[in-house]
Formats: structure tokens, sequence, C-alpha cells
């Protein structure tokens, strides 16, 4: 102990020194929470800031763990496009060149495919760009709609009747015609259903009450 004396660490080394620390005092690397919360009441740190750490570490992990996911779907649908282009264009090579040799036509569905290609290549694997900050946030949405019908599918397709209900009495109460089309419309409108999940919710409603729409 003595060879160390008086010191001053760095906050970093601070930091590292009392990992170690940790490490050797719970040879499994794992700390309860109340002992968390001691060792940060010896340093200063309020419960509360712990708790924010918590969530803020959760939110990091979660949004890792979505990463993580949307990027493995992301590759496999763009490896799948990219054995279709090639696939497909190997195929219009062939035909091009059996038919037509004066005239190189499959050329034009290769650049155009190709630039399409390009494109799902940076939604696929630029994470920092801007079109793949939009797929991933359009990925999170829907993940989002699906956790909620598969958790409260009730809940949802009651809201979709009340909706569709009260699309039908304004409607009649003002003496004026319903469709389903109309009904869809409105729907999407005052929810956050897509076209597909609009129609299929309409259309429980017209099964469950004949005659009211068209």
């Amino acid at each position: 102990m003595a060879e160390f004396g008086q010191q001053f660490y760095e906050e970093d080394e601070a930091e590292q020194i009392l990992r170690l620390a940790a490490s050797f005092a719970s040879p499994s690397g794992a700390m309860s929470r109340e002992r968390l919360l001691a060792t940060a009441a010896e340093l200063g740190i309020t419960p509360e800031a712990v708790e924010m750490a918590e969530r803020q570490l959760a939110g990091q992990k979660s949004d890792a763990a979505e990463r993580k996911e949307f990027d493995t779907a992301q590759r496999h649908e763009f490896y799948g496009h990219l054995v279709s282009y090639v696939l497909v264009n190997i195929f219009l090579v062939m035909i091009n060149l059996v038919t037509d040799a004066r005239f190189f036509w499959a050329i034009w569905v290769i650049l155009a495919w190709g630039l399409f290609l390009a494109f799902h290549s940076v939604e696929t694997f630029f994470r920092g760009s801007e079109s793949y900050r939009e797929e991933f946030e359009k990925w999170q949405t829907k993940r989002r709609r699906r956790e909620a019908r598969e958790l409260e599918p009730h809940t949802v397709e009651e809201n979709s009747d009340f909706v569709i209900d009260k699309y039908v009495h304004k409607r009649l109460d003002r003496g004026r015609d319903v469709s389903k089309l109309e009904a869809i419309r409105y729907l999407r409108e005052k929810t956050n259903l897509d076209l597909r999940e609009a129609k299929e919710a309409v259309d429980l409603y017209c099964v469950r009450n004949p005659g009211l729409l068209d």
C-alpha cells in the first residue's frame, strides 16, 4: 500500500480502478442493485441519478437490440433483391444476345434496376445516412403497431368500430349516403392504421353490422 502513497488519478483511471476492484470483490462480475446504490451513495451520487442512468442504459440496450434486428431483416431483404437482380438480368442479357445482338437493350434494365439496388444498399448498410434513419423509423413504427395489436387486439378492434360508427351515424344524421371506401378513408384519417388494416377493420364492421355500409 505504501508504494502508492498520496496519489491522484484522472477520472478515466479512477473509473477503471473501481471497475477492477468491483470485479475482484465479485468474481462473477455481477452486482446487486442495493450494492450499486450503496456504492453510488459513497461517491455522492443520488438514487435519482442512478435511476436516470439505468433508464438511459436500458434505452440504449433496447435501441441496440432493435437496430440489430432491423439490420438482419434489411440485409436479408437486400441480398434477396441482389440475387433477383443478378438472375433476372442474366436472363435478359441472354435473350438480348439471342434475339437481337445489334442493340444491347438489356443495359437499360441493368442500369435502371441497378440504381434502385444502390439506393437499397444505402438504406441497408450506411447507418449514418438519412435513408437508413428513415427506414429504421418506419420499421420501428410498424413494429410498435404490430406489438400493440398482439397485446391488445380487442382494444384496436373496438376503437376501429367506434370510429366507423361515428362516421356512419354522422353521415346518416345529415341525410347523406355512406360507403365502404369513404369509411376506410375516414378511419385512416382518425387513426394510425394503414390502408390494408383500415380495409380489414371496415370489412369486419360490415360483417358485424350488415346493411349499414354499401
